[in-house]
């Protein structure tokens, strides 16, 4: 449904994504200008808490609304309820019965929603008011409806037909989707500051096509990230989308006793030169099968289901620990601040991936 609703929006008419203008959505680009990553030529996601921004250059308006969380959602459905019934004023027209009462129904319904969720510090009324003002903004803009009124009614069919009724209100339900944190994470994952902390050597390497240091904002998130905490780069390179090439810099990282983790950035999602995850299980000794798991339901929290389109993954050889992140600085950030972070300090109770690095290649000593 929220696929449709984006595209009906667009479709009818030059609409904003948050039709009351309650949220400053060209701001928040340029405030977490980090943040945003590039999806495509023209259209890049800005993660933002728990929810994610839209922005697509190729329309006129640009945002499409907030994934997963419901407010871009329900932001383009109140624009589809404004322009169906400041056309219908226009063209002084007027739906069926039927789909009147449901009309109504949802513009209480997703009104509510949008004080209660979207933004709690408003009211019902001040939003109501912002609605009706909006729809009185629109009428001179949709008489051209009139000439072929069938646009609205057979946006108005789709939209009010009772088998796309369960959906809205589904998208109304609630604002975001929040897993539950672990019971272990809550009562059990701790620091132990009584124990010293144990610096290791990390190498990082971003795989990218066209990015240079200068402009290399995931890697560089890692690079802060591994001074922040303690530990020390050990190497840095960036390499062309080529799974040879790929795995061969990581057999190579292996291979070097002055290198204890890798860190890969970019190359894991589903396109055809998206090949990192298949370089690193080339070199895999072992599969750390849970980090993809875990990485999956932190990215949830951050990006509702999008979190499918990554492969993040984990591996061992030779005594090193090989990690593949996806290309965003936002998703680097958090693989770090929710995972490697904790599991990368040796304080890290009740255990942690420091503590048996000395075991890695056990196997190997005893041949």
């Amino acid at each position: 449904m929220k696929r449709l609703v984006l595209i009906a929006a667009l479709s009818a008419g030059p609409l904003a994504a948050d039709p009351l203008d309650l949220i400053d959505y060209e701001a928040l680009f340029e405030d977490r200008a980090a943040d945003v990553m590039d999806v495509s030529e023209t259209r890049s996601l800005l993660r933002i808490g728990d929810v994610t921004l839209i922005r697509d250059e190729s329309l006129p308006r640009g945002y499409t609304g907030i994934d997963e969380s419901g407010q871009g959602a329900i932001g383009c459905f109140v624009s589809i309820l404004a322009t169906i019934e400041s056309a219908m004023q226009a063209c002084e027209s007027e739906l069926p019965a039927d789909q009147v009462e449901m009309q109504m129904a949802y513009r209480t319904q997703a009104l509510k929603f949008y004080a209660e969720n979207v933004v709690p510090a408003s009211s019902v009324e001040r939003v109501e008011e912002r609605y009706n003002a909006l729809v009185s903004s629109q009428i001179e803009g949709a008489r051209p409806f009139c000439s072929n009124l069938d646009l609205v009614t057979t946006l108005a069919d789709r939209i009010f037909s009772a088998d796309g009724a369960e959906e809205v209100s589904g998208m109304m339900s609630t604002p975001a989707c929040q897993l539950p944190t672990p019971v272990c994470e809550d009562q059990m994952s701790r620091i132990d500051e009584t124990m010293d902390f144990v610096p290791i050597r990390i190498a990082v390497l971003t795989v990218s096509d066209t990015r240079q240091m200068s402009d290399d904002k995931s890697g560089q998130t890692l690079v802060d990230r591994i001074a922040a905490a303690g530990h020390t780069l050990a190497d840095r390179r960036i390499i062309a989308d080529e799974r040879d090439q790929i795995a061969d810099q990581l057999r190579a990282w292996c291979a070097d006793d002055s290198i204890d983790v890798i860190l890969s950035t970019g190359g894991t999602g589903l396109t055809g030169r998206d090949v990192t995850v298949e370089a690193h299980r080339d070199v895999y000794e072992k599969e750390i099968d849970a980090f993809g798991t875990i990485f999956t339901i932190v990215s949830m929290q951050k990006i509702g289901t999008s979190a499918v389109q990554s492969r993040a993954t984990a591996g061992v050889a030779q005594g090193t620990y090989l990690f593949a992140l996806p290309g965003s600085p936002g998703a680097c950030k958090d693989a770090w601040d929710e995972i490697l972070l904790k599991q990368l300090d040796y304080r890290h109770r009740p255990c942690n991936f420091v503590e048996i690095m000395p075991r890695l290649d056990e196997h190997l000593r005893r041949k």
